[in-house]
């Protein structure tokens, strides 16, 4: 059985090295071993330690592995997408060890009884993503009914400051400069305005 390991830490943190200790104390070696000092919010696509495992993972196919982690959480993003990644690895023949005491059935050997955790923990995290889609859709109803406005405000555009500036010849670019407004909103602005008054 082969044993690798996996640390995610942010940039500003420093804990790689307590983390990398708890894995050679599991008997990896270091080499096996792939680290990210990135955010959690980052891609796995971003993350070369993790691409790196993964491609490792990809070029082993018929041995069994064993990833070690300290937590399970720093394999994803979110919940379910450490979940689906949890599965995934799984499927493939790979095993996930959390060193994290919360996360001890983990370890467990019974496969059909991890299989059953994941299922559990994948159903809640389902439900609580369809409970936060209807809440948000019961605010914005909520929000709607007491005629607040969603989405962003509409932009004022000074059309008298505007005309001036093109009567002096300065460019449309030039003008969304002074004025701070993005160029892509001034000329739309602009050339809906100049056909209604065509058309006027």
């Amino acid at each position: 059985m082969i044993k690798i390991g996996y640390v995610r830490v942010s940039r500003d943190d420093q804990n790689a090295d307590n983390q990398i200790k708890l894995l050679l104390d599991e008997r990896l070696s270091r080499e096996n071993i792939y680290v990210d000092h990135i955010s959690g919010i980052s891609t796995m696509q971003d993350r070369e330690g993790f691409s790196r495992m993964i491609q490792f993972i990809r070029d082993h196919p018929n041995e069994p592995i064993t990833l070690y982690v300290f937590e399970i959480s720093r394999l994803g993003r979110s919940f379910l997408d450490t979940l689906n990644m949890v599965r995934s690895l799984e499927e493939s023949g790979t095993r996930v060890w959390s060193l994290s005491p919360a996360e001890s059935w983990s370890r467990i050997d019974d496969k059909k009884l991890r299989d059953l955790m994941l299922s559990i923990f994948s159903w809640v995290a389902d439900r609580e993503r369809e409970n936060l889609i209807e809440r948000t859709k019961l605010g914005i109803a909520r929000a709607k009914a007491e005629g607040v406005v969603l989405g962003r405000p509409k932009r004022t555009i000074p059309w008298k400051r505007v005309r001036e500036l093109q009567e002096k010849k300065i460019p449309l670019a030039a003008i969304s400069r002074i004025l701070d407004i993005p160029y892509t909103t001034l000329y739309r602005h602009n050339s809906n305005k100049e056909k209604k008054e065509n058309s006027d």
